[in-house]
């Protein structure tokens, strides 16, 4: 039953072939840049947390928690004039 299914397989044009490979390749690329940036990042945060001096919960809520509101909507702003694919 497998042999008939592979007889009646029709071969793949190589224009497709090629363009899933890159499509591929691309997405791989694109995944290693962004766990790259996102590991440089959490890098960038322990640093900020080991020299930060005040330890107060009220400035870590209020303080870093506002960075992370203000970088949000600054991308949410920003970032789409830039990422039109």
């Amino acid at each position: 039953m497998i042999d008939g299914l592979v007889d009646e397989a029709e071969p793949v044009p190589p224009r497709k072939l090629v363009r899933g490979l890159l499509w591929t390749a691309t997405g791989w690329l694109v995944g290693a840049a962004l766990f790259l940036w996102l590991r440089s990042g959490a890098a960038g945060a322990s640093i900020v947390a080991l020299h930060c001096v005040d330890e107060n919960l009220i400035h870590i809520a209020l303080w870093h928690g506002l960075a992370v509101v203000v970088s949000a909507v600054a991308g949410r702003l920003i970032l789409p004039r830039f990422l039109r694919w």
